[in-house]
């Protein structure tokens, strides 16, 4: 799974607790709603406290792990 998705999965998560949903494809990062750029904006935050590194890796950004 790409980082990408993972992110976005937690993004999806974070959305889900507010009580919205969207589809499994849909793309947090390239959001244009508030709520929606905000669960992005967390999630990033989330992946680099876990993971200790911010999701923008550049190239690495959208290879597998």
């Amino acid at each position: 799974m790409l980082i990408l998705d993972k992110v976005n999965a937690i993004a999806r998560k974070i959305y889900l607790r507010l009580g919205y949903r969207v589809a499994e494809g849909y793309d947090f990062e390239n959001a244009t709603h508030p709520q929606e750029k905000l669960c992005w904006e967390l999630a990033c935050l989330v992946w680099e406290e876990i993971t200790g590194d911010t999701p923008d890796l550049g190239a690495d950004w959208w290879r597998d792990e």
